[in-house]
């Protein structure tokens, strides 16, 4: 979170961290929640300790030390960005395959194994995987090639095949493990 990567920037003493790590739930809640704690109230339950004027302050701090990346792009994300290469006119298709992908990158929440890996290549992956479920006469093996060095072109993710081939695999043996995959194949 906030506080980690702040810390991992600044050396901090027993109440500068408290400070901190105060802030860092504020910052928090102000991104990704509604409904916001109040900087005053994170002051009340510092029972004293800190004023607004400190956690406002250390605001300051953070954002400035993090350099204001607050929220790293999500793999969806990179999925809305990416999709625009695959090499079909916009359509039935490309919808298809996005909202497939959106799927294979949902299931990556649910193994711990993607937590280490980039965002970008499991939007790679989820891509690739997508467009290998469609039929032939509509996107060949070589529809994914130019679509690989597209991305590298003009978005400059550049991650070795044998990595995306790796991210792929896991994608497809989670999507074995999933609900989706008995419905799948109890369809056919």
């Amino acid at each position: 979170g906030y506080l980690d990567c702040f810390i991992d920037r600044c050396s901090c003493d027993r109440t500068a961290f408290k400070l901190a790590a105060m802030t860092s739930v504020y910052l928090a809640t102000k991104i990704f929640h509604l409904r916001e704690i109040s900087i005053s109230s994170l002051s009340e339950l510092s029972r004293g300790e800190f004023d607004v004027a400190h956690i406002s302050e250390m605001e300051g701090i953070i954002l400035q030390t993090l350099e204001w990346k607050m929220m790293p792009p999500s793999i969806q994300c990179f999925i809305n960005e990416i999709h625009a290469f695959i090499p079909l006119l916009p359509g039935a298709v490309t919808r298809a395959i996005y909202q497939r992908a959106v799927f294979f990158a949902e299931l990556s929440l649910f193994d711990y194994s993607f937590t280490t890996q980039s965002r970008s290549a499991i939007a790679i992956a989820a891509l690739l995987n997508a467009m290998e479920g469609m039929d032939e006469n509509t996107l060949s093996p070589q529809d994914s090639i130019t679509f690989l060095e597209a991305v590298r072109e003009h978005c400059g993710l550049q991650h070795p095949p044998h990595y995306i081939d790796a991210v792929r695999n896991r994608l497809w043996y989670v999507y074995g493990q999933s609900a989706q995959y008995q419905d799948d194949e109890g369809d056919q």
